[in-house]
């Protein structure tokens, strides 16, 4: 397996941090309407009982979970670098490839959160949520 990246997140991508999973899901964002005049019990809600219409673009999330272990300083600036890409109000999208080699060209960050134990200050754990509308 392969180290993932996050465009060119210094700290990200820095040896100090390890993702240890990550969740795929892909919605196709179909509108689904009933034909008038059809019942779509009787169709189990399969044509021709009900159309389905792609108002929306398709959207891939990634959850990105990992652990980042260093100084009390470097995990500051790993919180800082995250939270300062996902509060920004021009987000620019960024390459992501994950563990597997499969590349993301224009994800962003929907979200980031992070568990800090203070038996171990040295070490945060975090979720990063991606979103792209690409398939």
């Amino acid at each position: 397996m392969s180290t993932p990246t996050l465009g060119s997140m210094t700290e990200f991508n820095s040896v100090r941090n390890t993702v240890t999973q990550e969740t795929s899901s892909f919605d196709a964002n179909l509108f689904h309407l009933s034909i008038p005049g059809t019942n779509p019990d009787q169709t189990n809600g399969i044509l021709p009982g009900s159309i389905s219409l792609p108002f929306f673009p398709k959207k891939r999330i990634l959850l990105v979970n990992g652990t980042y272990q260093g100084t009390e300083t470097q995990i500051r600036s790993f919180i800082t670098e995250i939270e300062n890409q996902t509060s920004s109000d021009n987000q620019q999208p960024r390459p992501y490839t994950n563990g597997v080699a499969k590349s993301y060209p224009a994800v962003r960050i929907n979200s980031f959160s992070y568990n800090l134990s203070f038996g171990d200050v040295n070490r945060v754990e975090y979720t990063i949520e991606l979103f792209t509308e690409a398939s």
